[in-house]
């Protein structure tokens, strides 16, 4: 599964900046949706390292509450160990 970025429009006074948010493994509920058993499994062993979703919106929040002549173009955030 490859990693999406999600692009956060931060308006501050008349000129707009623009983040890019890129989330590694979050943990959510799409495995949960899965009904092929061997699709699932292997999307559960994936997000077995998972981070929680407060972790991104943490970096969003970090993105929008910079002072107006700060520009934070982009942010990855990864879970500390990752699926072999």
């Amino acid at each position: 599964m490859s990693q999406g970025s999600c692009p956060v429009a931060v308006a501050a006074s008349d000129r707009p900046r623009v983040s890019v948010i890129t989330p590694g493994v979050t943990e959510s509920e799409l495995a949960e949706s899965i009904s092929d058993p061997t699709a699932r499994a292997a999307m559960e062993t994936y997000r077995a390292v998972a981070m929680p979703a407060d972790a991104i919106a943490a970096a969003v929040s970090f993105a929008i509450e910079q002072p107006a002549q700060v520009d934070v173009n982009e942010v990855v955030v990864r879970p500390v160990s990752v699926p072999r």
